[in-house]
């Protein structure tokens, strides 16, 4: 994760906002914009997601979550929208030693 972090503030500071852009502080923004949204709306949850995870349990299919965001975070995203329980293997980014564009993480949660 914080590999891809660096990628991602050396690519946007050379080619895209210039050298003195930074990036650790729109990153900083970037969280506290999106903790106010979620403190103000919640996180919403597609139509029919409950339905499918119960056909799913139902039918004996495996499931997973697969995320290049940190484990911590997306267990916070799952206990807000109250389906932590509903999956029993998370992999996230903090999980692998390579995150996207590497498949290690979906690899890891499909073991």
């Amino acid at each position: 994760m914080k590999e891809n972090l660096a990628v991602q503030a050396v690519i946007f500071d050379s080619e895209v906002l210039g050298p003195t852009f930074d990036f650790a502080q729109a990153q900083t923004l970037r969280e506290r914009y999106f903790q106010a949204q979620v403190a103000a709306h919640g996180i919403p949850v597609k139509p029919g997601l409950r339905e499918l995870l119960d056909w799913l349990d139902a039918r004996g299919i495996a499931k997973a979550v697969a995320s290049s965001t940190g484990r911590a975070g997306v267990l916070a995203r799952l206990d807000l929208t109250g389906l932590r329980a509903r999956f029993p293997v998370l992999v996230g980014g903090d999980d692998v030693t390579r995150s996207k564009p590497a498949p290690d993480i979906f690899l890891r949660a499909a073991e």
